[in-house]
């Protein structure tokens, strides 16, 4: 798929998505197969840790630089998702967490 197709596939699916509508991922990694896809939630929305320690991550998986440990209970907002994890904001710090372990 060239380069002009592909970002117009990913932004029409983006759009559907924005629009409230179920998002269309397998779209997206078709047109963008080596991206990581993060979909954007609502700004000031908040979780925080539920486990006794969850890593803050550069990126969106285990092999991803550690940032930095959170402790249960540390608030946090979320800035976006990224498959099965969540891209937040801790204090200054900014990075991803598994969402299996976050709580509303």
């Amino acid at each position: 798929m060239n380069k002009t197709l592909a970002a117009a596939v990913a932004v029409s699916a983006l759009s559907f998505a924005v629009a409230g509508q179920a998002a269309p991922i397998a779209v997206l990694k078709l047109a963008l197969p080596n991206a990581h896809i993060v979909l954007a939630q609502a700004p000031g929305n908040q979780m925080s840790v539920r486990v006794k320690s969850a890593i803050l991550r550069a990126g969106p998986d285990q092999k991803s630089k550690k940032v930095d440990s959170l402790r249960r209970g540390t608030k946090l907002e979320v800035l976006g998702q990224s498959g099965d994890w969540t891209r937040v904001r801790a204090g200054k710090r900014e990075g991803y967490v598994s969402t299996a372990l976050l709580q509303k």
